[in-house]
């Protein structure tokens, strides 16, 4: 059975696909061709896969958690798993707790999902997903090492388990571990193999995010070589050009994902991408572009007025409209904060978190910058460069890392440059060079050499003064 999928299976997770969860063999055919599939993130062949078994076994529980997984609908995976549950008295102990476990999360139950995860991890601790569920509330309290624990834990059951090298891997990458994370890799494409487009983009993704611009564009383009629709890969190719400082490539990359993404809240997210590195370019005609290709875009009705609504505040930033900027993220923030309330209260946060807004301070802070308004921008970008919760994604550590440079810029031109190279070097504990912080780097660099030449600080703050 290990040959037959594309990611080696330990002997653990072989003994639980045996258990055969169904007596068609036709659809358990199907099952575990949705299973390989959705060990290496092919999302389309894994739902294309799960809704053929269901369809050959209407009552096939393990098939609809495996459907309810693929879908980005709240409200088809809610149904999915509440048809799963209708057959519980038909499963063993462990597709029980795996539809407990589930449908807590479906129904925002979230001590319930804690307790059916951790039920799960002691009863069967060569199970995944309760794995995954409890190193993230590990990662979530800022406790990474215990994170690790967990997979090496579940390793030892089951010592090739491919998926367990893969995420520690990520959680050495999160916290700047390089090293630690190549070797993790190195070890799950070993039991994946070489045929695979994840480990390729595993290695790009964690590449790009640590300044290996080079091996990472390599890496991800063996992904898409091997899986030429892999919208991951492009997302990854984006970041790794736009921190090399690649803009076109970086928006052609980000919209390439947008095309291949297989929902259109991933659709949004990468256009916002090519939005990002163009503003940060100062290609706005690009900017622009780009927020178009959002506003065409159907999201969700509950992201719907949120996403409106930063399209509309980047609008006015292209337009040189700072103030009216302004004015909407004013009116944004009441509901944002009720929104992370309530997904704080579902559990769609992690509950240890603090109330937490990047994206808006870092916006806000842009608009007050384009109006002078260099103190009042400043507080911003200091949330933001020491953040109230640890990152649990390379997405939420950028915040910081960008956040940073900023805060590096502002306080070097007040004179205060001991901070400022402070705050670069914990930037390049992460990173070596990133490209949207260049001008900001530029800036403490030169008023750094401008402090050891005297009569050369006014040339040096000319040139660099945006």
């Amino acid at each position: 059975m290990a040959q037959s999928l594309g990611v080696a299976l330990g002997a653990a997770e072989e003994k639980r696909l045996s258990e055969k969860p169904t007596e068609n063999l036709a659809a358990y055919d199907a099952f575990l061709k949705g299973d390989e599939a959705e060990r290496n993130f092919y999302i389309k062949e894994a739902r294309d896969a799960y809704q053929r078994a269901l369809a050959l076994d209407p009552k096939f529980a393990m098939a609809m958690l495996g459907l309810a997984r693929q879908s980005s609908d709240a409200d088809e995976r809610l149904a999915l798993i509440r048809r799963a549950e209708l057959e519980k008295e038909h499963l063993t102990e462990r597709e029980r707790l795996l539809v407990e476990f589930a449908l807590a999360g479906a129904e925002h139950r979230p001590e319930d999902r804690v307790k059916a995860a951790q039920q799960l991890h002691a009863k069967y601790p060569d199970d995944v997903q309760s794995a995954h569920f409890l190193s993230g509330a590990e990662r979530a309290t800022g406790n990474p090492d215990a994170a690790i624990r967990i997979y090496e834990d579940l390793l030892v059951v089951d010592p090739r388990n491919a998926e367990a090298y893969n995420q520690i891997a990520y959680i050495d990458g999160y916290r700047g571990d390089y090293e630690n994370a190549i070797a993790n890799l190195t070890k799950y494409q070993s039991l994946v193999g070489v045929d695979k487009a994840n480990p390729y983009d595993s290695f790009g993704e964690i590449q790009a995010n640590s300044g290996h611009y080079r091996e990472a564009i390599d890496n991800l383009n063996r992904a898409i070589a091997i899986k030429p629709d892999f919208p991951f890969a492009y997302d990854h190719l984006g970041i790794a050009y736009e921190g090399w400082g690649d803009t076109a490539r970086a928006v052609q990359s980000y919209d390439r994902a947008a095309e291949l993404a297989t929902s259109d809240d991933a659709r949004v997210n990468s256009v916002f991408g090519s939005v990002v590195a163009a503003w940060n370019a100062g290609d706005l005609v690009t900017m622009r572009g780009a927020l178009d290709r959002i506003a065409r875009i159907p999201v969700p009705r509950e992201d719907a007025e949120i996403t409106s609504a930063y399209v509309a505040i980047l609008r006015d930033l292209a337009d040189g409209h700072p103030a009216d900027a302004e004015r909407r993220l004013k009116d944004l923030r009441p509901k944002l904060d009720a929104r992370w309330e309530e997904d704080h209260r579902r559990g769609t946060v992690p509950v240890t978190f603090k109330p937490y807004q990047p994206a808006w301070n870092y916006v806000m802070a842009r608009a007050l910058e384009a109006q002078g308004r260099t103190d009042e921008a400043l507080k911003l970008y200091e949330i933001n460069a020491d953040p109230p919760n640890p990152s649990l994604s390379f997405d939420a550590r950028r915040w910081t890392l960008e956040a940073r440079a900023k805060v590096a810029e502002i306080v070097a031109r007040k004179g205060d440059l001991a901070r400022a190279e402070k705050l670069l070097a914990e930037n390049r504990k992460w990173t070596p060079s990133w490209a949207p912080n260049r001008p900001s780097e530029l800036v403490v660099e030169q008023m750094s050499r401008a402090k050891t030449q005297p009569g050369a600080a006014g040339s040096a703050d000319s040139k660099t003064r945006r």
